[in-house]
């Protein structure tokens, strides 16, 4: 899934009782609840006249889709490109891109190994240019996770 942040406009914010941030939270759960597990709420930063809150969604659409379901504000929705902090310096980054890019070396690998066996997945590849992690079959990866010795032979 990707991470999005919804920046929220909403004068006074921070002056919002504890009782009224509740009935926000159950609010946002209610419709979470409702549209199932694909889209989740991590956390929200609450600021004196916005809300800053972080979700997991396959795609901006399921973000919007969640906001008028439940009538919440979202003034700017923007996708996490990469995640920084003090730990980040002397570290790869793993962006977006670059996953992709390994993924789709990956692909390319497995299918020239497996061409009859994925078949199914080669077609969405080439459909849609990208494949979510739930539509990579389990023993490729062996649940989902990126098999290192495939990534040795890519590299």
């Amino acid at each position: 899934m990707l991470k999005y942040i919804i920046e929220r406009e909403i004068p006074g914010a921070g002056k919002l009782t504890a009782e009224e941030l509740s009935a926000i939270s159950q609010g946002s759960c209610g419709v979470l609840n409702k549209m199932g597990p694909q889209i989740q709420w991590v956390q929200s930063y609450v600021t004196p006249d916005k809300l800053y809150c972080i979700y997991l969604a396959p795609n901006k659409e399921m973000i919007l889709e969640y906001t008028q379901q439940g009538g919440f504000p979202a003034n700017v929705i923007s996708e996490v490109a990469t995640i920084i902090d003090r730990t980040t310096p002397g570290q790869r980054i793993f962006s977006r891109i670059y996953i992709n890019q390994v993924q789709e070396k990956l692909l390319q690998k497995i299918w020239q190994q497996h061409a009859k066996r994925y078949s199914s997945l080669a077609k969405i590849w080439t459909k849609h240019k990208k494949i979510m992690p739930n539509q990579i079959p389990k023993d490729l990866f062996g649940n989902n996770t990126l098999n290192k010795k495939l990534l040795k032979e890519v590299y």
